[in-house]
C-alpha cells in the first residue's frame, strides 16, 4: 500500500548502500552514533577521525584543545569533501557540549581562550558555508558566546605589563580574533549582540598595538620608550618581548591573529582598516622579523642572538646575554607565517631592507600530533586565517533563509532503493541533506547530490546542481513506514515530504507505478 507521506517496505533482505551520521532531532529515531575513529596522517582524510577527542579537554592541556579545534576547522574548510564537513559539525557539537556541560564558564577563564573561540566560530562559518550547520551545533555555539569573555584582570594575571619583558600582545590579539568571529557568527545567524562583539574585537585590536613595545634605546626607566611617530621618523624600532627576551614570534607572529580578527570583522558585515599609527607598528614588526632572520644560514631560521634586557637600579640595560630568537628549543620558524598578502590588503608597506618577505608558508613545520605545540591549532591560525584565507578568500555562510527546503520521495524500487530529490531554493546549486527515517531506527542521513533533470532545477528555484538521491535501505527496515525529511542549507529548519506533499510525483510530470 502506498501512503501519502511515506513508503512501506516489503519484508526483503537487502543492504544499506550508504549513510552519514548527523544530529537531527527527527521523529522516528534517536541521533545516529558518531563516526568511527581511524588513524590518519597529516594532510589527508578527515582530520576529526584521527587523534581527536570529542570530550572535554582538561584546562591544563590548552594545546590539545587548540589542536582539536584546528582539526575541526581543517575539515570544515574542505568544501571538496562534504563528508568531512559533516563530521566536523558533529565533532564540534560533541566537544562543545561536553566542555560546557562540565564547565559553563570554560571559555571565560584563560586570556588565551580567544584563540580557541576564533577557531570554533571560523569553523562554524565554514560549516555553514558548506551546508553542514545543524540546530544542535547552533545551540552549542550560542553557549560558547555566553561563556566567552576576556578576563578583566588578564594582563595582571599574566604579569605582562608594557614595561616588562613579557608583553601582552598575545592575549589581546587572540581575544580580538575570538570576538570578531563571534560577531561574524551572530551576524550570519541573525542573532543579537553583533555590534557588542564587533566593538570588543576592535578594542582588542587596539590593545594589541598598544601592547607592542616601541624601543628607542636603553638607559631609561621605561623599556618601551618610543612612539609610533618615532617609528616613522626612524628613531625607534619594535622590540617584541616574551619570557624575558626579544621574541619576534610574539610580535610579528601574533599579527596572524590580528589578520584573523580583521577577517572575522569583515564576515560580520563591517569593514576595518589600520590607522596610520597601527600601520607604522605593523611595518616595524615586519622589519624586526627581517632583522632577526639568519639569511646567511638559511632563509627559514631565526638568529640565536636576541637580547635579554635587565633592569639595574631602576634603568633598563642590555644584559650582554643573548638567546635564541626563535624561543626555547629553537622551534619558531619564519616560514610558519606568510603575512605578505594580509599586509598589502591592509595598506601596510612591506619593508625592503631584508630578503624575508613573508610570502612563503611551509606546512612541513607543523605535525599531526594532538599533543604537540605546533600542530593543527597553530597550523590553522598561522597558515589558514593568517595566510591562505587572504590569498584565497572564503565565502561566508549565507544569511538569507527565505525558503523552506523542498523535495519529493519518488519511490522505493523493486531492488529496494529509496529514490527522490531535495533542495533548498535559497542555495539552488548546492546539495542539501536528507534524512530517511522509520520508527525505532536510526535515521539515514546523506546529501542529495546525484544528477537531476531540468524540471528539478526549475522546482528548486533555478541554477544547476545535483539534487537527486538513490539510497538502498537496510534489511532491518523491512515492513516499516519510511519518511523523508529535507534539511535546509542553513540547518535552521526541515520539511518532511512524501509521496504527495511537494509537487508532482516527478517534476517532469511522469512517474512509475509502485506495487506494494
Amino acid at each position: 500500500m502506498l501512503r501519502r507521506t511515506c513508503w512501506t517496505i516489503l519484508p526483503f533482505a537487502f543492504m544499506l548502500l550508504s549513510a552519514c551520521a548527523d544530529d537531527y532531532t527527527l521523529p522516528g529515531g534517536p541521533r545516529p552514533p558518531s563516526a568511527p575513529a581511524a588513524a590518519l596522517s597529516f594532510g589527508s582524510g578527515c582530520k576529526v577521525l584521527g587523534d581527536f577527542d570529542r570530550g572535554a579537554t582538561p584546562d591544563s592541556m590548552i594545546n590539545q584543545e587548540l589542536n582539536d579545534y584546528g582539526r575541526v576547522l581543517a575539515d570544515a574548510d574542505d568544501g571538496s569533501n562534504l563528508a568531512c564537513v559533516d563530521s566536523a559539525a558533529s565533532a564540534l557539537r560533541d566537544k562543545l557540549k561536553a566542555t560546557l556541560d562540565r564547565d559553563p564558564n570554560h571559555f571565560g577563564k584563560s586570556f588565551l581562550s580567544g584563540a580557541l573561540v576564533a577557531l570554533i566560530y571560523a569553523s562554524a562559518d565554514r560549516i555553514g558555508a558548506n551546508g553542514g550547520m545543524t540546530l544542535a551545533l547552533d545551540t552549542a555555539l550560542q553557549r560558547v558566546s555566553a561563556s566567552y569573555s576576556y578576563p578583566a584582570d588578564a594582563d595582571a594575571q599574566d604579569s605582562c605589563a608594557l614595561q616588562s619583558t613579557d608583553n601582552c600582545m598575545d592575549g589581546h590579539s587572540v581575544a580580538a580574533s575570538g570576538f570578531a568571529w563571534m560577531a561574524a557568527y551572530r551576524y550570519r545567524r541573525g542573532l543579537p549582540g553583533v555590534s557588542t562583539a564587533q566593538a570588543d574585537a576592535v578594542a582588542q585590536i587596539d590593545a594589541t598595538f598598544s601592547s607592542a613595545c616601541i624601543f628607542s634605546g636603553y638607559g631609561r626607566a621605561t623599556l618601551c620608550n618610543g612612539t609610533a611617530d618615532s617609528l616613522t621618523a626612524g628613531t625607534a624600532t619594535t622590540l617584541s618581548l616574551n619570557i624575558g627576551q626579544q621574541y619576534p614570534a610574539y610580535g610579528f607572529g601574533l599579527m596572524t591573529s590580528v589578520a584573523a580578527a580583521v577577517l572575522g570583522l569583515r564576515a560580520s558585515g563591517t569593514s576595518y582598516g589600520f590607522s596610520p599609527s597601527q600601520k607604522a607598528i605593523a611595518k616595524a614588526l615586519f622589519a624586526e622579523a627581517q632583522r632577526t632572520i639568519d639569511a646567511t644560514a638559511a632563509p627559514d631560521t631565526f638568529y640565536r642572538t636576541c637580547p635579554k634586557p635587565v633592569q639595574v637600579n631602576g634603568l633598563w640595560q642590555a644584559s650582554g646575554v643573548t638567546v635564541d630568537c626563535s624561543g626555547v628549543g629553537g622551534n619558531y620558524r619564519p616560514q610558519m607565517y606568510a603575512q605578505n598578502a594580509f599586509y598589502r590588503a591592509m595598506g601596510v608597506d612591506i619593508p625592503s631592507a631584508g630578503g624575508y618577505l613573508s610570502d612563503s608558508f611551509y606546512a612541513g613545520h607543523f605535525n599531526d600530533s594532538r599533543n604537540d605545540f605546533f600542530s593543527w591549532g597553530r597550523y590553522e591560525t598561522y597558515g589558514g586565517l593568517g595566510y591562505s584565507w587572504w590569498v584565497s578568500p572564503r565565502a561566508s555562510m549565507p544569511t538569507t533563509d527565505a525558503y523552506a527546503p523542498r523535495g519529493y520521495f519518488d519511490l522505493i524500487s523493486d531492488t529496494r532503493y529509496a529514490q527522490g530529490w531535495a533542495c533548498d531554493p535559497d542555495m539552488p546549486s548546492a546539495p542539501v541533506r536528507v534524512a530517511l527515517w522509520a520508527a525505532g531506527k536510526e535515521p539515514i542521513v546523506f546529501r542529495a547530490d546525484l544528477p537531476n533533470e531540468p524540471a528539478v532545477n526549475t522546482a528548486c528555484g533555478g541554477g544547476t546542481g545535483g539534487h537527486r538521491f538513490s539510497v538502498q535501505l537496510p534489511a532491518s527496515w523491512a515492513g516499516l513506514t519510511v519518511n523523508q525529511t529535507v534539511v535546509d542549507y542553513l540547518g535552521l529548519r526541515w520539511t518532511t515530504v512524501g509521496c504527495g506533499m511537494a509537487g508532482p510525483r516527478r517534476p517532469d510530470g511522469g512517474g512509475a507505478a509502485r506495487r506494494n
